[in-house]
């Protein structure tokens, strides 16, 4: 099952992504290197700064490690990886294994968020999820999750899931919501642990039951903001940005 758009979503994902972030988050730099994205747990520092060397975001250290963890980061020379100073700051925000510091942590994650980082995109989504250390804003919080899940990060896809869950997501408009659906969808069976390939053998009755809801309830956005682009496409020919009275809401 795949969701096939009939319009090209690429200038609504950047207007919907772009009119909640900002130019402080948005638009990020795209990635050159993909991420290694396997679930790593390990129980020593070595082996947990050598893997953040080569680019895995999906890493869990063994909790009697994090206080000697914190220590060691707090040398400057480890600031030269950027998923290690994110590491740090990560632990900063969540008191792990440290004093608790969100000033501080915000300070570092904010510029990794601009250079694409999705740890710590999933970190200042929590900031504005929660209102830790920044201003309360679910659907900014929303779309940093989004793109912390595009890049592989299996905590933000997790916290989208559990949005889906409570049903917090539909105070959603329909054109974010659409973009949280499809993310939820593509990512759902290597969420709970298999591939698309063997998803039916792996997933649950429940599970798929679920997978199919996300799966209608994204079709029926997408035909929805593929009436309202067409309106606005036409429209447009004849009023400017600012006059077009079929300009997609938010």
């Amino acid at each position: 099952m795949t969701i096939k758009y009939p319009v090209d979503y690429h200038s609504i994902y950047d207007k919907v992504f772009s009119h909640y972030l900002g130019t402080e988050y948005y638009p990020f730099i795209e990635q050159t290197e993909e991420y290694k994205t396997e679930k790593k747990n390990v129980g020593t520092l070595d082996e947990y700064l050598w893997l953040l060397s080569r680019r895995y975001i999906n890493v869990e250290l063994h909790s009697d490690l994090n206080k000697h963890l914190m220590e060691l980061l707090e040398d400057d020379w480890f600031f030269q990886w950027p998923l290690v100073r994110w590491t740090y700051a990560s632990r900063l925000l969540y008191g792990t294994g440290h004093r608790k510091n969100v000033r501080r942590a915000v300070e570092i994650l904010t510029p990794l968020v601009k250079e694409g980082y999705p740890g710590a995109m999933f970190d200042i989504g929590f900031c504005h999820h929660f209102s830790e250390g920044l201003e309360l804003d679910y659907e900014k919080s929303i779309c940093l999750w989004i793109e912390s899940s595009k890049r592989g990060y299996r905590v933000a896809w997790r916290n989208l899931y559990s949005n889906y869950e409570t049903g917090q997501y539909k105070n959603l408009n329909d054109e974010l919501k659409f973009f949280f659906l499809y993310e939820l969808f593509i990512h759902f069976p290597e969420g709970n642990g298999c591939t698309w390939d063997d998803c039916e053998k792996h997933l649950s009755k429940k599970e798929i039951e679920v997978l199919v809801k996300i799966y209608r309830e994204g079709k029926r956005l997408d035909k929805i903001i593929s009436k309202n682009f067409r309106s606005y496409s036409t429209a447009s020919l004849f009023w400017d940005e600012e006059d077009n009275p079929y300009k997609i809401k938010f």
